[in-house]
């Protein structure tokens, strides 16, 4: 460090003369000050930006084919049937290639905490299962239901890998708007046949009016419906316009499919994003927390209004209104009688979940293992019916020392 002797005043350095001739401190002194500066600073080493867009054909053809099955993958998510005795869907054998390229160009990675507790947890299950399932009860294990819940199971972990490894490539958002896109043409489809008379449009209906889709089941459609409007919602690069008609048209989908559970879905969602609870650039913890309050105190109110609609004949109007529409019409009996909702009409909602109540109470920690639920309901209650909720099921199935 140098420094200057304070009775010889520092010598002033000349200030540059600019090549038009003009004293480059008064052009600073009208237009921005940091312009000067950054003129005169050296040029930053240009940097590859991350995430950077690459035009397809200079793209090498490992990722050109690993970004086609990304495509089909976010497409054929919008699909389910139910083939010998197993739900399938398109996305299975794209799932199934897409992670035997990526082996294959050396490119897979597994996480190592997931593996261990998949492993883990098969082999609990299958224990519970073989042994202990027996011993518990007089009936006998069916080893084709274990070999496909266990496989079930095995298909789900890849899932997940694969869910991983799509985020590290980022071609998340690819697969999402591809499921987007899948999701709003098919509810397209069934929009516009509400208008015009379609060919070949009856099979997207369950019972001759509830929407599926291209599933086996309107609920599915209907929740599957409602996670492509929660994507549609927060991808901040589509543009108003195209948000707009999309969400207008997942919307009509939900309400088409007359699912009483993507209708809750649907509401719980349209309040979650009102109230700004999750935004792309995050909140602040004590924002977060009086926007989650605010969000409890929207429910109680929806919750009361549930339940006074019927005595204040609210609901039985809005039913009036909606009798022409079938679909409408099932769902109106949310504000009609909300006990008849969830228990009447084929839903029966209260026993399933009393029946997995039931099984969880009788192996609270161990589970009832895989390919055994509807046995051991049936010998338990005498009803063997699925629980209708996945965590109860999955608590019921796995046993409460995994939650």
């Amino acid at each position: 460090m140098f420094i200057s002797d304070p009775g010889i005043p520092p010598r002033r350095r000349p200030a540059p003369i600019s090549p038009a001739g003009h004293d480059p401190e008064a052009r600073m002194s009208t237009a921005d000050p940091m312009q000067y500066l950054r003129a005169q600073a050296p040029a930053a080493p240009s940097e590859p930006v991350h995430g950077q867009r690459i035009p397809l054909l200079h793209r090498e053809p490992f990722d050109v084919l690993v970004t086609a099955c990304v495509v089909a993958l976010g497409l054929a998510l919008n699909h389910s049937s139910v083939l010998f005795g197993l739900n399938l869907s398109l996305a299975d054998p794209v799932v199934a290639a897409l992670i035997a390229i990526l082996a294959l160009g050396r490119k897979l990675w597994v996480p190592v905490a997931p593996l261990a507790f998949f492993l883990v947890l098969s082999i609990q299950m299958l224990c519970v299962t073989v042994l202990l399932v027996p011993r518990w009860t007089s009936i006998p294990i069916t080893t084709s239901d274990t070999v496909q819940d266990v496989t079930k199971l095995a298909v789900s972990f890849l899932c997940l890998v694969l869910g991983v490894q799509v985020v590290r490539m980022g071609h998340a958002r690819l697969a999402a708007r591809a499921f987007v896109a899948g999701a709003t043409v098919v509810a397209g489809i069934a929009v516009i046949a509400q208008v015009i008379p379609l060919p070949g449009t009856g099979t997207l209906y369950y019972g001759g009016f509830r929407l599926r889709g291209l599933t086996n089941d309107p609920n599915n459609y209907a929740v599957m419906t409602c996670a492509a409007i929660a994507l549609l919602w927060y991808d901040r690069g589509i543009r108003i316009w195209m948000n707009v008609i999309a969400s207008t048209i997942l919307i009509s989908g939900v309400l088409l499919s007359a699912s009483k559970t993507g209708a809750i879905a649907l509401a719980l969602l349209v309040v979650w994003r009102a109230l700004g609870l999750r935004t792309s650039l995050g909140d602040d913890t004590e924002s977060r927390t009086r926007r989650i309050l605010a969000a409890v105190s929207m429910l109680g109110i929806g919750a009361m209004v549930v339940l006074v609609a019927p005595s204040t004949g609210l609901g039985g109007t809005l039913a009036e209104l909606v009798s022409g529409v079938p679909a409408l019409e099932r769902l109106s009996t949310l504000l009609v009688s909300f006990d008849t909702a969830i228990a009447g009409d084929g839903s029966g909602r209260s026993a399933a979940w009393a029946i997995a109540v039931a099984l969880i109470l009788f192996s609270p920690l161990l589970g009832v293992g895989v390919g055994t639920y509807l046995p051991v309901a049936q010998e338990l209650t005498g009803n063997p019916v699925l629980a209708h909720n996945t965590f109860l099921q999955i608590m019921a199935e796995w046993g409460r020392r995994w939650h």
